[in-house]
């Protein structure tokens, strides 16, 4: 008697070509589930790499490839695993591994080698003064995979050229490693540097920061360090996830207990700097742009923070406020510089509204046996292992 194939027979070679395929398209995620196909996410869309499904002992083997046999054994239901692993010549990526059904599975993401920069033009030119504020709080926020890190990221590092100063950033975990220029720069990785948020948050203060930047607004006692370290006189960035400036402060509230909201509201209305809102806008080529809103924090703004009226500051004309920015403005910008979107003049109101997805039209594969968990194939086959055509 002999053994069936299994579904993953090369586990280093096929995580390795899955790694690659997913750089090399520019994708933004990596899907691996027990009995599924392996899924990259290209340009937003989902679409199988493989035409083998992946076992529930892949999964595992594969978490012990990227972490080490001790962690990913250790790991059991209902916990769950955030971490960064670096590659040697395929890159970075953020590993998240969780139980879905009772069996393990992993989501990656790459991580750029380089902070995006603010002056390529891919980004709203106003981004420049926000990062160069003194102090406050600005909240960069935006639907999960909008690149609101990325941004953070080029805000911290644009600061970083132009300036001297200290910068200090709370991460867990740390994605991008910002090399310090004019600026002292000391990243804390919570769990690595530091035992727990609480102790990140009780010794920022002491380190005479000009910049703190906090990725992870998860309760109300991240939420206050980050009004006040913003009140005591440091610029404090931070990211969350939220489609609107209003929806985005309101989160901010909530996560107090209601007995302190008014008081947070309060600080807020105070010390807001600005709330960035970012999402993605697809092209004609397929790829997608960047776009955000932008409210800077005023008179008017502020006082309807106070009352905690936040759905009316998505009602508002923006464009009166010196520095603010709407999503419209920023997608003149980018159509003066020749970008294209997808549906032409009914772009924006498409993608911006949610109102219309696109679906995959087509894939295919490295070989019809296989495009990334066995045996690589020929080298100009690996080249272009999917061909994705999109219907709208």
């Amino acid at each position: 008697m002999t053994n069936a194939e299994p579904a993953f027979p090369a586990p280093r070679e096929g995580l390795d070509r899955l790694l690659r395929l997913l750089v090399q398209k520019n994708g933004s995620d990596l899907y691996l589930s027990a009995n599924s196909l392996p899924v990259v996410r290209l340009h937003g869309i989902c679409v199988p790499a493989s035409s083998k499904v992946l076992g529930a002992s892949d999964i595992v083997q594969l978490l012990a490839l990227l972490v080490g046999t001790q962690r990913a054994q250790a790991l059991q239901a209902p916990d769950q695993l955030h971490c960064v692993v670096t590659l040697d010549d395929i890159g970075q990526f953020r590993v998240n591994a969780f139980f879905q059904r009772g069996f393990l599975s992993l989501t990656l993401r790459p991580i750029a080698a380089q902070v995006p920069h603010l002056e390529t033009g891919q980004l709203a030119p106003a981004l420049r003064d926000l990062a160069m504020a003194k102090t406050g709080l600005l909240v960069i926020s935006g639907g999960a995979g909008t690149g609101k890190t990325s941004t953070a990221a080029a805000l911290l590092d644009y600061r970083n050229r132009q300036t001297s100063g200290h910068i200090l950033t709370l991460e867990q975990p740390i994605e991008y490693q910002i090399e310090p220029k004019k600026c002292v720069v000391n990243q804390i990785g919570i769990g690595t540097d530091t035992a727990s948020w609480d102790s990140a948050f009780e010794g920022a203060a002491k380190r005479a920061c000009d910049v703190v930047f906090i990725s992870e607004i998860h309760d109300a006692a991240s939420a206050r360090a980050a009004l006040q370290l913003a009140q005591d006189g440091m610029l404090c960035v931070i990211t969350m996830n939220g489609t609107s400036a209003g929806q985005t402060l309101n989160r901010l509230v909530q996560v107090f207990p209601a007995a302190d909201r008014p008081a947070a509201q309060t600080q807020l209305s105070q010390c807001l700097k600005a709330v960035v809102v970012q999402r993605l806008a697809r092209t004609k080529q397929g790829q997608r742009a960047a776009l955000c809103e932008i409210l800077v924090n005023g008179h008017t703004s502020g006082e309807i923070i106070a009352r905690g009226a936040f759905a009316e500051l998505d009602h508002m004309d923006i464009s009166y406020y010196p520095g603010s920015l709407s999503f419209r403005h920023d997608a003149d910008r980018l159509l003066s510089q020749g970008v294209v979107f997808d549906k032409d003049e009914n772009a924006l109101s498409n993608v911006l509204g949610n109102s219309v997805m696109p679906v995959w039209g087509s894939s295919r594969f490295v070989d019809s046996k296989d495009a990334g968990t066995g045996v690589a194939g020929s080298a100009d086959k690996a080249s272009s292992p999917i061909t994705l055509s999109i219907k709208s």
